[in-house]
């Protein structure tokens, strides 16, 4: 789970929200930033087209680590206060004269008055941190659960998400700020636990609320582009006999995928060292524990080239199903024959050893083998 809290611009999606500022759009920030030495202090904008975060005005702090920095910023949006040693404090320009103070010895939380929108963001990203932080209890758990208790451990995850989405969901409906419904769309986005029609839908109807902001309206409109690249791709195979594959399995014993001919097979692509594939398998493991006494199982093929890393990790993931691999990673045969490019990716075959679904993951997991194994 990300803690990249600070600056959370994914897939070019900025984070940056305009709203027509008081006056001729210039504001001043100050402050101190305490224990740390006599340096350079900057103010930087993020940019609302997704380019590169712009320093737009400096000083020298002073003997007592004070600052003073201003610049024009007809609209609102994310800011922050930095030095080169590292440090940083982001804000919201929702007025024209606002402080930030920051000590060195509690960086994650400055002293920010003059701007309630920045105090919101501040709670924002407190509540944030500590949900995204259950997520990851919850799935650490999962991982570890034997499999009695996998069923529960998955939905204990399943439902720690949910929790996040919610908040997501009041925070961006509730926002007073533009550029605080942004960065927290940009952290939903970035967590990739809502999807892109999700996101679309509530990125549209701030938009309609704050129709000013022309944030919010490239925001709007990377998520529809988002949503078209995203729509899945004819899956060539489909509707075809499955190539067969055959490897070795954990023991140094061939197995091939035609062994299984007569069940419903989900044939599963994967790897240790793959995030989004160890994100996964929980769904994976579910699925598996739901209808594994309904003629159907799985196949693990890993594009693993270390072997200790893979047998580690199918403990770990609890994999009790047939997994095989010939470790050679991309070089594997397994990625032409399959025809494609990223995983975790899966395939599932029915008992005469047809094709019928590809990519199916999480709840369109589940419903497929619903539909078919009723």
């Amino acid at each position: 789970m990300t803690k990249n809290i600070l600056i959370a611009a994914i897939a070019g999606i900025s984070l940056m929200a305009c709203k027509q500022h008081n006056g001729n759009g210039e504001f001043t920030v100050n402050g101190k930033i305490l224990h740390v030495q006599k340096q350079p202090v900057y103010l930087s904008h993020l940019p609302s087209d997704g380019s590169e975060v712009q320093i737009v005005d400096s000083a020298t702090l002073g003997a007592d680590g004070s600052y003073k920095l201003k610049t024009i910023g007809k609209e609102e949006g994310l800011y922050f206060v930095s030095v080169p040693s590292g440090l940083q404090a982001l804000f919201i320009n929702d007025n024209d004269d606002i402080t930030v103070n920051v000590d060195s010895l509690n960086a994650r939380h400055p002293e920010i008055n003059g701007s309630d929108a920045s105090t919101n963001l501040y709670k924002f990203i407190t509540t944030f941190i500590q949900k995204d932080s259950s997520i990851g209890a919850a799935y650490q758990q999962a991982q570890q659960a034997p499999d009695s208790a996998k069923q529960m451990a998955v939905s204990n995850v399943q439902g720690q998400v949910k929790q996040l989405n919610d908040y997501i969901k009041k925070t961006v409906a509730e926002a007073n700020s533009p550029a605080l419904v942004q960065f927290a769309l940009g952290q939903a986005a970035n967590m990739q636990t809502m999807s892109f029609d999700d996101l679309y839908k509530l990125a549209s109807d701030a938009s309609n609320r704050f129709k000013e902001s022309s944030g919010l309206a490239t925001l709007k409109a990377r998520l529809q582009t988002a949503i078209e690249d995203a729509k899945p791709k004819a899956y060539p195979l489909v509707g075809k006999p499955a190539p067969n594959l055959t490897m070795q399995d954990v023991t140094g014993k061939p197995v091939s995928i035609s062994d299984f001919k007569g069940k419903y097979l989900l044939v599963d692509f994967w790897a240790s060292w793959c995030g989004p594939c160890r994100q996964e398998n929980p769904n994976v493991v579910a699925a598996y524990n739901q209808y594994k006494d309904k003629n159907f199982t799985i196949l693990g093929v890993s594009l693993d080239d270390d072997k200790q890393a893979w047998l580690e990790a199918i403990k770990k993931d609890g994999l009790v199903w047939h997994q095989m691999s010939d470790l050679k990673q991309w070089a594997s045969p397994a990625v032409e024959t399959y025809q494609f490019d990223g995983i975790p990716f899966n395939v599932l075959i029915d008992p005469q050893g047809t094709i019928i679904a590809s990519s199916l993951r999480g709840p369109e997991l589940e419903a497929k083998l619903a539909e078919v194994l009723k």
